[in-house]
């Protein structure tokens, strides 16, 4: 099962707060690979990859996090009470 929002360390809170921020305005949260791994872990967040330039040799990309959907649903079941 999938952690609740309530057992987060404020490091993870954290960051779950900032991925969902990410959604809204597009630009890739700084979170730490630790707390990345940990969210994982708990079924949160999962690894992707976020094109932040174009140039005419390819896209720069860099690594990131994303809520996944059920991060999603509990951040915005966990925000609403």
């Amino acid at each position: 099962m999938t952690a609740s929002l309530d057992h987060l360390t404020k490091a993870e809170h954290r960051a779950i707060e900032d991925l969902f921020l990410q959604e809204i305005t597009g630009r890739p949260a700084a979170i730490s690979r630790r707390v990345g791994r940990a969210l994982i872990e708990k079924g949160l967040v999962e690894e992707t990859v976020f094109i932040i330039d174009y140039k005419p040799s390819g896209p720069v990309t860099r690594d990131a996090f994303r809520l996944t959907p059920i991060g999603h649903f509990r951040y915005c079941q966990w925000s609403d009470r």
